[in-house]
């Protein structure tokens, strides 16, 4: 579990592949490629913020959150702000996401 009474603020992308973790309380600023990445997990995320994302090195993605290959995401309390390529992007049979009181813009 990653979580935090107070904000913690990082610039790197919080990738999940293969877990099943519980954050809470996080900024994700101006991450490279991707803000959080989930590939064949679950995940429940409350209380972030997820803005700015930029692209990779090679010009392409600049997504938000990125959720992939079966997983499941519940997501609740979020705002996505301000990523290059789109807020959130899921793809794949059997992946799902479950979200409330989320705010994707920009």
């Amino acid at each position: 579990m990653f979580s935090s009474t107070t904000t913690r603020m990082c610039s790197r992308p919080l990738c999940t592949p293969n877990t099943n973790p519980t954050i809470s309380g996080v900024i994700v600023e101006a991450a490279k490629g991707i803000g959080l990445f989930m590939q064949n997990g679950q995940a429940e995320i409350d209380r972030v913020v997820i803005q700015n994302t930029q692209s990779a090195a090679d010009g392409t993605f600049g997504r938000g959150i990125n959720v992939i290959s079966g997983s499941t995401l519940t997501l609740s309390r979020a705002l996505l702000s301000g990523n290059r390529e789109v807020g959130m992007f899921v793809a794949d049979a059997g992946t799902t996401v479950t979200a409330s009181d989320v705010v994707i813009e920009n």
